[in-house]
C-alpha cells in the first residue's frame, strides 16, 4: 500500500493512535470546505495566534498519523527544525524518508530505492520550512474558524502545490499545532495528526543529513 506523492508531502498513520485526535483531521477538512465557499470568513486574532504559534515553534518533534481520502492510513516520526530542515520517517513496511537539511526537499522511496527532489517553495510544508511565518502578499488566507479550544486556518501560497492549499489546527492557549490537511490541485485530501508533539527540543544535526540505505550510496549511514 502505497503512500500518497510527495507532492502533498506530509505523512503519519499507526496503530494505538488516541481516539481523541480523529476529530482533528475531519474538523480541518470541514474548514476547507468552507474556504472553498466562502473566502471572506478571516478572524484576524484566529490567525495571529496561529502564527505565534508557529514562530514560537522553533524545533518540533512527534509521531504523525496520515490518513488518504480512500481510507489509508500510515505512521511514522517526524523531526522539524526551523528555518529550512525536517525529516519525516515513515514506520516499516513503508520505511520512505522525506527529509531536507535546508536545501531541496527529498523523498527516499524505498520501494523504488530511488530519491526525488523538490524545491522547499513547491511543497505545502513552507509553514515548517520558513524562518519566519509571515502573512506576506504570497501567503493567501481562505478561511479561519473556532471549534472550543481549537482553531483552525486555511491558506494557500504562490509557488506551492499550484491551486493546493491547507488547513492548520491548533489547540491551548498558548496554542499548539495539531496537524493539517491538505488538499492538492486534483483535490486529494491527505490529513495528517501529530501524536506526543514536544516543542523546542535539540535535535541533532545527523537526524537532517540522512543518507539513503542504496547501494547507490556504499559506506553511508542513515543516520537513524
Amino acid at each position: 500500500m502505497r503512500r500518497p506523492s510527495i507532492a502533498v508531502l506530509l505523512l503519519v498513520p499507526l496503530v494505538g493512535i488516541a481516539s481523541a485526535t480523529l476529530p482533528v483531521a475531519a474538523s480541518a477538512q470541514s474548514v476547507q470546505e468552507t474556504a472553498a465557499a466562502d473566502r471572506s470568513l478571516i478572524d484576524p486574532s484566529v490567525v495571529a495566534r496561529a502564527v505565534a504559534s508557529l514562530n514560537a515553534s522553533r524545533t518540533m518533534v512527534a509521531r504523525f498519523v496520515q490518513r488518504g481520502q480512500n481510507g489509508a492510513v500510515w505512521t511514522g516520526r517526524m523531526w522539524v527544525s526551523r528555518p529550512g530542515k525536517l525529516r519525516f520517517q515513515y514506520d516499516p513496511p513503508e520505511d520512505d524518508v522525506i527529509w531536507s537539511s535546508g536545501g531541496l526537499v527529498k523523498h527516499y522511496d524505498a520501494e523504488l530505492d530511488s530519491v526525488s527532489h523538490v524545491p522547499p517553495d513547491m511543497t505545502p510544508a513552507w509553514f515548517l520550512l520558513d524562518d519566519k511565518v509571515r502573512i506576506t502578499d504570497d501567503v493567501h488566507l481562505l478561511a479561519t474558524a473556532e471549534r472550543g479550544d481549537r482553531f483552525f486556518v486555511t491558506a494557500t501560497q504562490s509557488g506551492a502545490f499550484s491551486d493546493g492549499r491547507v488547513t492548520l489546527a491548533f489547540e491551548g492557549a498558548p496554542a499548539r499545532l495539531l496537524g493539517w490537511t491538505t488538499t492538492d490541485a486534483d483535490g486529494a485530501i491527505t490529513q495528517v495528526d501529530l501524536v506526543d508533539l514536544v516543542v523546542g527540543q535539540d535535535i541533532p544535526e545527523k537526524v537532517f543529513d540522512f543518507r539513503p540505505p542504496s547501494p547507490e550510496f556504499p559506506g553511508q549511514r542513515s543516520g537513524r
